[in-house]
């Protein structure tokens, strides 16, 4: 399989859902086209969720770096290129290039993936796959692998217990859900009065129904960091955010 073939091209179309009160696309709804993105890809060379369940396995992503120069409309068209950089024992990389309507980049993305089993929730060994090997290019194109966040000592600004709405169908919190809460705990007029550049996330352990999670938030000039515990003080997720100043 030529390099070409490696990289996958989707169309998204910006829906007025995904846009928020700046007036430009959500992060959140940014990291959902981007996550969605890898499964479309995964499910066109047959290793996607479709394929994984029948297996009793699926995939789960363990760490997401997006970076934004430039955030698209609504009802603009954006082009999400992707490609796998490489196949670890446990761990995948895939990476993403996102161009406007000018075929200008305006972000970049870099997502790492493991797959687990459904009954043992214990990682797969991606060795058992060895045709999965030939879809990955060993390139990183200028996108930088998702980097890992550390523990941090913050203020305790909100609390959230887990609803029937953050839960997907692996029965844990939505990728996405835990930068939904982090940026509830800011006010709308923070919000438009600041742009993201970079947000970085770390998947600790699955949050799950019912569960009270705590956030953490540690605030300097141009970043916030975030540290989101659950009812035994185990890290779910850390996350970074650096604003533009």
């Amino acid at each position: 399989m030529n390099k070409d073939e490696l990289t996958q091209t989707f169309i998204h179309h910006i829906g007025p859902q995904e846009v928020d009160c700046s007036g430009y696309m959500s992060l959140t709804a940014l990291g959902s086209a981007i996550l969605n993105t890898a499964g479309d890809a995964a499910e066109k060379h047959n290793f996607g969720m479709n394929f994984l369940l029948k297996e009793g396995l699926t995939w789960v992503v363990s760490r997401l770096s997006i970076s934004i120069d430039k955030l698209p409309k609504m009802y603009d068209v954006i082009k999400i290129e992707t490609w796998i950089k490489n196949y670890g024992r446990v761990f995948t990389i895939r990476n993403f290039k996102i161009y406007n309507s000018k075929r200008e980049e305006i972000c970049k993305a870099s997502s790492q993936w493991a797959v687990i089993d459904l009954k043992t929730r214990r990682p797969f060994d991606l060795r058992n796959k060895p045709e999965w090997q030939q879809y990955a290019t060993e390139e990183s194109r200028g996108v930088e692998d998702p980097i890992g966040i550390s523990a941090i000592s913050g203020e305790l600004i909100s609390e959230h217990r887990v609803r029937f709405s953050d839960i997907d169908f692996n029965q844990h919190t939505n990728s996405m859900k835990y930068a939904e809460w982090m940026l509830d705990s800011y006010s709308p007029d923070t919000l438009k009065n600041r742009s993201i550049t970079q947000f970085d996330i770390n998947y600790m352990h699955e949050a799950l129904y019912g569960q009270n999670i705590k956030i953490v938030r540690s605030e300097n000039e141009n970043q916030s960091l975030f540290n989101l515990t659950d009812n035994d003080n185990f890290s779910v997720c850390r996350a970074a955010i650096r604003w533009r100043l």
